[in-house]
């Protein structure tokens, strides 16, 4: 019985399904590589919250991105729930393209974080990070297509390959709710 490895399959391409983003022609398409930690990781990172080390690395990692004083003072007033999910977000997510803010494209997880921080974007992602963590193979890989809307049709048709999640050379899944 296959329980679908963690490290064989530790990233898989996403196309957040968003403001109609899945059906944007791939040049344009916002996709991303997400990140499958173990069930123990994601335990690991709930911790964080309650101890010093996060604020260790707000100084270490974060103070990097910021632009000026300014920008520092509002990352020290960061709440440590937040720092928590700027990190998961930062070092769960990779390969981002065609992210743009004010038609500058922007590839770092953590400076992105800064922008999308609240939207429906930040919640599919966030959302697709967890589950990604506490499902096996062929759940995640229903996971990613019932989010996205995929038919029974294909469904079936993707039954009968590995039930590991998609690789990062295989097209990504799309992620989030369909409208």
């Amino acid at each position: 019985m296959e329980l679908g490895g963690i490290k064989r399959f530790r990233w898989f391409g996403a196309v957040p399904d968003i403001n109609d983003n899945c059906a944007l022609d791939e040049s344009v398409r916002l996709s991303l590589e997400v990140r499958r930690m173990s069930a123990f990781e994601l335990a690991e990172q709930k911790e964080w919250q309650g101890n010093d080390s996060i604020y260790a690395w707000r100084d270490s990692t974060l103070h990097k991105i910021a632009f000026d004083e300014d920008d520092k003072a509002a990352i020290d007033r960061a709440p440590a729930e937040m720092l928590v999910e700027w990190r998961q977000f930062g070092e769960n997510t990779r390969a981002w393209r065609n992210a743009t803010v004010d038609g500058e494209a922007i590839v770092d997880p953590f400076l992105l974080f800064l922008h999308v921080y609240g939207t429906p974007l930040y919640g599919v992602v966030v959302t697709t990070i967890k589950m990604a963590a506490i499902l096996n193979g062929e759940q995640l890989k229903n996971f990613t297509r019932r989010v996205s809307g995929i038919d029974t049709a294909e469904d079936a048709q993707h039954a009968s390959t590995d039930s590991a999640p998609p690789l990062v050379d295989t097209p990504p899944v799309e992620i989030g709710q369909s409208s």
